[in-house]
């Protein structure tokens, strides 16, 4: 977790997020994101995500419900990102 704090940022699409770790998204009625809809709403920032990769695929291991939630509001929206 160390090295992901200390990653460099990045920011990626929500869509692309989305695809290249393959979780199926929650859905607008889920109250896990909801907080951060609200958030994005007023125009506040949210911390960056925290992404491992593998060779399988792209890991959420901190702020699946940021994606989901700017993925509602704006699949092309982008979003920050540490990655290792």
């Amino acid at each position: 977790m160390h090295d992901l704090r200390s990653a460099e940022s990045f920011e990626f699409k929500a869509n692309d997020i989305a695809c290249a770790s393959g979780p199926r998204l929650l859905d607008e009625k889920n109250s896990h994101f909801e907080h951060d809809l609200e958030k994005i709403e007023e125009g506040k920032k949210l911390s960056p995500i925290l992404l491992v990769r593998t060779p399988e695929k792209l890991l959420i291991v901190d702020g699946f419900h940021h994606v989901c939630a700017v993925h509602l509001h704006d699949e092309n929206a982008v979003i920050p990102c540490r990655i290792v």
